[in-house]
């Protein structure tokens, strides 16, 4: 299978180090794993145990704040990476949720909360629907003491827009 891992860098972390680990286990598994960071190559151990394994690594070079760009960085990227699986990390999930309706096909995405889910998703979710390239599963809520946390869901069967018979289309 096909699977990108998306997370915003590469620099030492928890999230990274968890990214790192399933794409580590994903490539001894048969998988074909590639890792996309938004921002620029950090120079560390992480990714040079990545590159060491074999693991393609692309930097989209994200500046700091909301940067529009990267959405169609990531939408070409995913076009020619042709995944089968894409996998989110930390707060990378807006971007590619507006990068998916760009890219050649629509993929599953499976997203990883690593905080508070209403802090990665960033206004994405509202009242618990997943509100994404229209997905109309219905997440579940949970009460926190800090607020709502969102179980994040994105269909893999797109509700306006259907796809061709190939796959491509409309998310």
């Amino acid at each position: 299978m096909r699977i990108v891992q998306v997370i915003p860098s590469l620099d030492v972390g928890g999230a990274e180090r968890v990214a790192a680990l399933l794409a580590l286990a994903q490539q001894r598994a048969g998988d074909e794993v590639s890792v996309v960071s938004l921002f620029d190559a950090a120079g560390s151990w992480i990714e040079a145990e990545l590159r060491a394994a074999g693991i393609g690594l692309r930097f989209l070079g994200k500046q700091p704040g909301l940067d529009p760009r990267v959405v169609l960085r990531l939408a070409r990227t995913l076009a020619e990476l042709d995944p089968e699986v894409v996998h989110t990390h930390l707060h990378v999930l807006k971007y590619t949720v507006a990068a998916r309706p760009l890219s050649r096909r629509c993929v599953p995405v499976v997203h990883t909360v690593h905080n508070l889910a209403q802090h990665e998703a960033e206004g994405l979710v509202r009242g618990g629907a997943a509100a994404f390239g229209g997905a109309r599963r219905r997440s579940g809520g949970h009460r926190h003491r800090r607020g709502l946390l969102v179980a994040v869901l994105v269909s893999e069967k797109p509700s306006r827009g259907a796809p061709a018979e190939d796959g491509r289309g409309v998310c």
